[in-house]
């Protein structure tokens, strides 16, 4: 689900839940709200997307830069395997051949909290994306 699609869900659940206190007036903002903030929850976007509530009108707020800054993650990957460096290989090209981050690639993987080990972990490799996909692999 894209970013765009999280997005319309939520504003769709926050008219929804307007709609619902504009029709009952016994209802209350808070229980709305936290139906609200569950949806974001639920959808992982609580970093860059939250819901408040002024009086009975329930408002999404979209913040922009976190929004940029996930947007920079996007396709990051991260390997561990116990295998010695020299036998890891990526297609045609062995792993210890692939040089160091350069600068903005360091900015990046410090960022995303990635240490980068001096040997792999691991035999069997994990491989994890920023959407909290895995799958385990065997050499």
């Amino acid at each position: 689900m894209t970013r765009e699609a999280k997005l319309e869900s939520v504003q769709k659940i926050v008219k929804e839940r307007n709609n619902y206190l504009t029709e009952y007036p016994r209802a209350t903002v808070a229980v709305a709200l936290k139906k609200v903030h569950t949806k974001i929850k639920k959808l992982k976007v609580e970093k860059w997307l939250n819901a408040t509530a002024t009086q009975r009108v329930i408002a999404i707020e979209k913040d922009q830069s976190a929004l940029e800054q996930a947007a920079l993650l996007d396709g990051c990957y991260v390997i561990k395997s116990d295998m010695p460096m020299e036998e890891v290989c990526v297609g045609s090209t062995r792993i210890g051949n692939i040089p160091t981050p350069n600068e903005i690639g360091r900015k990046l993987l410090k960022k995303a909290e990635i240490i980068l080990p001096s040997s792999l972990p691991t035999r069997a490799a994990d491989v994890h994306t920023k959407k909290k996909l895995s799958s385990e692999r065997m050499f």
